[in-house]
């Protein structure tokens, strides 16, 4: 390693094989000065076409810009003579068949927020929505990746790389490189048809041939309408992901509903949160185990040690013990143990009254 990477603050360690891409490599890393996983991304420009390196740029420029939770975290990268490295959080290829059906409900919706805020805040198209674009974190969280062709229009660069999307997630537009019908469409057209397939994909397994999107096999009933328009054939009007994050398939789950209310647990009220955690005790046992270990439980504690769950100590207190139930010998005196034994040393009454 010459001098320039070893100035590169992160460690590179073994290549995430599962995942398969055409320019970019993925690797498990380490960032050097704290010792916490990571994920790194490696380009290597010896041999790219210079659309191929415009379009890894043009990823490493998006992934620095676009600040969004359901969004990679960037956290830093390195542009050499013969290669870009980009660090991010630690992450895995998203693998559609180990799902269930929470996971796959909470997923797409963090999917349909995302292109929600590309479409509506950013301007912009993602342009290669695919489940190789896709990662899912330790905690279980869907992130959008791969935004090699990410433009504010069907440009020259998305025209010139074409071959990062896979054939069966191309819009008929793209396939028949009809651009100038594609661009008097909104700016979500492609990224519809491409969410269609996803959708598809989720809950069918992988897509054959483009005639099987006619036959929605064990797509959700709610759901159907606002699949087949994602698929409308009339470009103009192809329906906006955006209108998807709205339907009660979505915001009245409750693993969806749980995680998006945990996400502002400080902004809400007292009353709020003692509603919400009234619902929350009876479903949190039938929510994923990853989810409930890494997305869940770190929050909950929070709440309890920095003050934000007061109102409802002994809901929330109650729920961390139901997930602790779910843990290992040694997970459990990492993560509950150490707080428990700090809520003794608290001199607010409610905690007190609560664990005495």
């Amino acid at each position: 390693m010459g001098a320039a990477e070893s100035a590169f603050p992160f460690t590179i360690e073994d290549e995430v094989t599962s995942w398969a891409h055409s320019h970019w490599k993925l690797y498990d890393g380490v960032e050097k000065s704290t010792s916490e996983k990571c994920s790194i991304f490696v380009f290597t420009l010896q041999g790219q076409s210079e659309e191929a390196i415009a379009a890894a740029k043009n990823c490493l420029l998006r992934l620095k810009t676009l600040k969004y939770p359901s969004v990679i975290r960037y956290k830093e990268s390195a542009e050499l003579p013969d290669k870009l490295y980009v660090a991010t959080e630690w992450i895995q290829p998203l693998n559609l068949s180990g799902c269930d059906e929470g996971e796959r409900i909470l997923g797409l919706f963090h999917v349909i927020k995302s292109l929600s805020f590309l479409h509506t805040d950013a301007k912009l198209l993602h342009g290669c929505i695919c489940p190789q674009s896709l990662f899912v974190t330790k905690a279980g969280d869907w992130k959008l990746g791969g935004f090699d062709l990410t433009s504010s229009s069907i440009s020259t660069l998305f025209q010139a790389n074409l071959g990062l999307i896979p054939s069966r997630y191309q819009a008929p537009e793209i396939q028949k490189k009809d651009f100038n019908r594609l661009n008097e469409g909104p700016i979500w057209a492609a990224d519809s048809w491409a969410l269609g397939c996803l959708i598809y994909e989720t809950f069918n397994g992988p897509l054959q041939r483009a005639q099987n999107l006619t036959r929605p096999g064990n797509i959700p009933q709610p759901l159907l309408t606002y699949y087949r328009g994602l698929l409308n054939t009339n470009v103009k009007q192809r329906l906006s992901p955006r209108k998807l994050g709205e339907l009660p398939l979505f915001v009245n789950n409750p693993l969806v509903e749980s995680m998006t209310f945990l996400s502002t647990l400080a902004l809400k009220s007292n009353q709020e949160k003692k509603s919400f955690f009234i619902n929350f005790a009876t479903h949190v046992n039938s929510f994923p185990d990853n989810i409930c270990k890494y997305g869940i439980l770190p929050q909950l504690l929070d709440s309890l040690t920095y003050g934000a769950g007061l109102a409802c100590f002994a809901a929330i207190l109650s729920a961390v013990l139901k997930i602790g139930k779910k843990l290992n010998e040694e997970e459990y005196a990492l993560h509950i143990t150490p707080s428990v034994i700090r809520l003794f040393t608290s001199n607010e009454r409610a905690v007190r009254v609560c664990i005495l």
